[in-house]
């Protein structure tokens, strides 16, 4: 080999000029050089080449080759889960849309139903403020007919109210401090009592002018539970309308049956505003229990009886006569039981003269006749007479141990 092409091959760094000796040999040389050399872009394309298989290498997994159905069926079951999924959440929300519209009508259709049963319930508690009302404008003008009573109160009616003094009533009313009035007859009872009552206040004014009472119901406090009915009133009594000289505020409760008719009835008021204002006034007589008052004249049927059997009659006003069309000549010396006929109790007009033996006022409504047989009802009240020491007048001497005291019948016509 010759000494030039081995000092190739063995790297020597010794010049090459001079060492050759003809320049032909240097250039093919450096032409075989070239030839074994690549360029520059030729080398950076190899170097990415080969990080590229280096980074395939680095993350191929052993068996990765025989795996690529493995990949593809993954791909295909991911892209079936995943078309599930949106199916899923399609379905989703396409039922939330539909639990929302469903939900809504329910609504509307609840609120159109709560509507409806406040239209109901405000009817109902507009009849029953309707008839409480009815029945307190009756009592407050003193109603005494019995078919007008009859159609707004049921048959077992019962009333209860406070004990209020200056009242006549009957003593077995009272249960627990408190009266309770049974019926159409302790409704009629009770409204003449409340026209005794209001006499007071006429006299006051000093001229014994009609009073007017007014029932006022405050539609804002109002309670309807079932057939319940809750309320605040206000009674005014007004002598010279609308100059109010006397109010009192209460509260009634009453109970109305499926006959729209009314089963009781309870009010409430203070009692004692109403025993202050009693106590203001003059001083007027409102129950003729003394033998002055009885004996003077009056537009109420009366008549003055014998306490003792068989009860004779012993004085009788014009009032009386007119109501009966008798003469004063037709009834002297006769006895209660000239009023009587077919369809009198004659029970109650008894259980009346012997509460009248404990001195104790009581009023009934009874049936009575008049002369030529015309039945009428009329409420009767007993009272027994006393004199100025308040005690019971007696006319004549004793009768066997017994004082021979006087009883008071006042009569008041009701139409039926």
């Amino acid at each position: 080999m010759n000494s030039s092409l081995q000092g190739e091959f063995t790297g020597a760094r010794t010049p090459v000029v001079g060492i050759y000796e003809d320049s032909s040999a240097f250039f093919d040389i450096l032409s075989r050089r070239q030839a074994h050399q690549p360029t520059l872009l030729q080398s950076t394309h190899q170097h990415y080449a080969a990080n590229e298989k280096n980074a395939e290498h680095l993350n191929q997994k052993p068996g990765d080759a025989e795996s690529t159905p493995r990949r593809e069926s993954t791909k295909e079951r991911n892209r079936l889960n995943a078309k599930k999924s949106r199916m899923r959440l399609k379905n989703h929300q396409q039922n939330l849309v539909e639990k929302i519209a469903d939900l809504t009508e329910k609504c509307r259709v609840g609120g159109l139903e709560r509507q409806d049963i406040q239209q109901r319930n405000q009817i109902i508690k507009d009849e029953h403020r309707k008839l409480v009302q009815l029945v307190l404008d009756q009592r407050a003008v003193g109603c005494l007919f019995w078919d007008t009573w009859n159609t707004v109160l049921a048959p077992d009616f019962i009333m209860c109210l406070p004990v209020t003094p200056y009242r006549y009533f009957d003593p077995l009313e009272v249960r627990n401090g408190r009266r309770v009035c049974h019926g159409i007859e302790g409704m009629l009872r009770d409204v003449a009592s409340l026209a005794e009552l209001m006499l007071a206040f006429e006299h006051e004014q000093g001229k014994n002018t009609p009073g007017k009472i007014c029932f006022t119901m405050d539609h804002t406090e109002e309670v309807q539970v079932a057939n319940m009915f809750y309320s605040r009133w206000t009674m005014e009594f007004m002598v010279h309308p609308p100059l109010v000289s006397f109010a009192v505020r209460g509260f009634v409760q009453a109970w109305i049956n499926i006959d729209k008719k009314l089963q009781s009835l309870s009010l409430h008021f203070d009692t004692l505003n109403v025993i202050k204002k009693l106590n203001s006034s003059p001083g007027f007589e409102m129950i003729p229990n003394t033998c002055e008052l009885a004996l003077q004249a009056s537009n109420k049927a009366r008549i003055i009886t014998s306490a003792l059997p068989p009860h004779v009659i012993e004085h009788v006003n014009d009032a009386w006569l007119q109501l009966f069309e008798y003469r004063i000549e037709e009834v002297k010396n006769c006895t209660l039981d000239v009023t009587d006929g077919p369809l009198s109790d004659k029970n109650k007009l008894r259980s009346l003269i012997e509460y009248g033996k404990y001195f104790l006022a009581r009023s009934s409504v009874v049936v009575q006749y008049k002369k030529n047989g015309q039945p009428f009802w009329s409420l009767v009240r007993i009272m027994t007479l006393r004199n100025q020491h308040n005690r019971p007048h007696r006319y004549g001497p004793y009768n066997g141990g017994v004082e021979n005291f006087h009883y008071l019948f006042v009569f008041e016509v009701i139409n039926r």
